[in-house]
């Protein structure tokens, strides 16, 4: 069970809570435990009849209670970067290659290896409207509990190599065919980041005699009243949790219209749904139930610019494609052997607006003059044809040009200092 491990090691990381890097930014507790609680009660991980639910809404109905429930600090990494590659994709006169520049912003990495928890993006849409704050020792007590802050035992910056290193036949997606030993990064921020969680552990009562009661771990997301509520789910549970839903029946007219029965319906739709999906899923053995929110993606990608004449990739198919590689054997090739020796590193950076704006700035300078490159290209095969006059092309060229030097002195003075290390080793 993932609280079990949280519980385990309290006492081991108990004793690194002093040494998270000043970088190291964290997302505080908007809600209590027993808030928590309360809103867990209200969904189907651990009460799956709607009218209990509604009940439970009315304060007629206390909420199913855990047998224990432990506030935890999950470290994460958002990602900025931009990534340059070779591909080849197919046009209407055939294959064509090309260099691309693809960019991405607010990506996901776990910082730890937690079972299942390193599996799952934290990336909720709430997270974007939450400031977080510089970690300080006030933190580690929330709501009167103590806080089991979890150390980073991830590094992100071999994602870059793990890329290289993978079977071009794995890189196709939406035609285009990328060359895993072109991949290289225009720069890369990692930054530091602390998701407030409360992992509870439950023991239902099952429907039928002679079975054991089922033992269920909650995940709920505490950085928002309104965060994510996911329940894990191992061996048999699919089948006990689906058995634990009971007929769907029509409500009472004078619950019929109202918003808070729509709610709840939606919810329990939305579970069934799910659970339709993963019992058609062969072997699955393992799976996290939304019981409140949606999956998160790891990967955003901004923007990806193309040579000429490539057509424009669907973006939202190329970001599912790259979380497929978000596994946890993956996530595994990441770990620095539980202790972060590069928080040092220049490419981490604190999630504040100014460091952001200053990667941004660069980001989008760098497109304009792809943009403008791509055009002056498009003009030369013109003017070769005797199609436009060479004062006209050389004013063009002027202005792609001048996009160097302004991309040259946007460049972060850390990425530059990063750079020049790796230049004398």
């Amino acid at each position: 069970m993932l609280l079990s491990r949280a519980a385990l090691t309290r006492r081991v990381h108990s004793r690194a809570l002093s040494s998270y890097s000043p970088k190291v930014r964290a997302y505080p507790f908007a809600i209590s435990a027993t808030d928590a609680v309360a809103d867990v009660g209200l969904t189907p991980a651990v009460n799956a009849g709607l009218f209990d639910r509604i009940l439970t809404f009315l304060g007629m109905m206390e909420p199913a209670k855990p047998e224990k429930i432990v506030p935890v600090y999950f470290p994460a990494w958002f990602i900025d970067a931009e990534v340059e590659f070779n591909a080849s994709a197919p046009t209407d006169t055939g294959n064509v290659n090309g260099r691309l520049t693809a960019v991405f912003l607010n990506s996901y990495l776990p910082g730890h290896t937690m079972d299942k928890v390193s599996t799952i993006s934290f990336l909720s849409p709430t997270l974007s409207l939450c400031e977080p704050v510089p970690f300080s020792s006030e933190l580690e007590t929330q709501h009167g509990m103590k806080v089991t802050c979890l150390p980073f035992k991830t590094v992100p910056f071999p994602v870059v190599d793990l890329a290289r290193s993978l079977d071009s036949e794995r890189l196709v997606v939406d035609g285009m065919r990328i060359d895993p030993s072109s991949i290289s990064a225009n720069l890369f921020a990692a930054y530091p980041v602390l998701i407030p969680l409360y992992l509870a552990q439950y023991s239902l009562e099952p429907d039928e005699e002679d079975t054991d009661p089922i033992g269920r771990t909650v995940l709920v997301e505490a950085h928002d009243t309104n965060g994510r509520i996911i329940a894990e789910m191992v061996d048999g549970e699919i089948m006990a949790f689906s058995s634990r839903l009971p007929p769907r029946h029509p409500p009472p007219p004078e619950l019929a219209d109202s918003s808070l029965y729509k709610m709840l319906d939606n919810a329990e739709q939305r579970v069934r749904r799910r659970l339709e999906e993963m019992q058609q899923d062969e072997g699955t053995a393992e799976d996290m139930m939304y019981c409140r929110g949606d999956p998160a993606t790891f990967h955003n990608i901004s923007s990806i610019t193309l040579p000429p004449k490539w057509r424009i990739p669907n973006l939202q198919q190329h970001t599912a494609w790259l979380d497929k590689f978000a596994t946890a054997e993956g996530i595994q090739q990441l770990v620095t052997g539980g202790k972060l020796d590069s928080m040092d590193d220049p490419r981490i950076r604190p999630w504040t607006a100014d460091e952001r704006n200053d990667v941004r700035a660069f980001f989008t300078l760098g497109q304009e003059r792809s943009n403008a490159y791509a055009f002056l290209q498009g003009l030369s095969s013109i003017k070769t044809k005797g199609g436009i006059a060479g004062d006209t092309f050389q004013e063009m060229e002027k202005y792609a040009q001048k996009f160097d030097s302004q991309r040259e002195e946007a460049t972060p003075s850390w990425w530059r200092e990063w750079l020049d290390s790796t230049k004398k080793k």
